[in-house]
């Protein structure tokens, strides 16, 4: 009887054992940032890392910025931003984009298209297309940090 419960005294010990040293979940980390936009009339504006970034809350504006290397611009904006997946018609002052380019001093707004989401958290990762006020056709993607 002894032995029983010194077998079930050193079970005990060694099922808490296990149970403290249970592994912890690693912090989920984000992809790689970025952010493509290029049109056949215009060329491309692509950024990594550090150069892209979001800004602003749900239920307020959010824009979603890009600067290359050469010092093109981009800027993707919704407001209000619901932070919902899916697909988000441009509507000037809405939702839209804008491309600037600082060695041709060239703005170009988007003037019809969309934006689609696919996610939204950890990072806003999504696509567009439009038509520009210049009539070039503009298509891309990003991954970037949420606010």
């Amino acid at each position: 009887m002894k032995k029983l419960i010194g077998y079930s005294a050193i079970a005990l010990i060694i099922s808490l054992a296990f149970v403290s040293c249970s592994k912890k979940t690693a912090p989920k980390v984000t992809s790689p940032l970025y952010f493509t936009g290029t049109s056949a009339t215009i060329g491309t504006c692509s950024a990594t890392g550090s150069s892209v970034s979001a800004a602003g809350a749900s239920g307020a504006k959010i824009e979603i910025n890009a600067i290359s290397p050469s010092g093109t611009r981009m800027i993707l904006y919704m407001s209000p931003y619901t932070g919902s997946i899916g697909v988000h018609l441009i509507a000037p002052i809405t939702v839209g984009c804008v491309y600037y380019s600082v060695t041709s001093d060239t703005v170009i707004s988007a003037v019809h298209g969309n934006i689609t989401l696919t996610a939204t958290t950890p990072d806003i990762i999504g696509t567009f297309n439009y038509t520009g006020s210049d009539s070039s056709i503009f298509s891309g993607s990003f991954d970037v940090p949420a606010p």
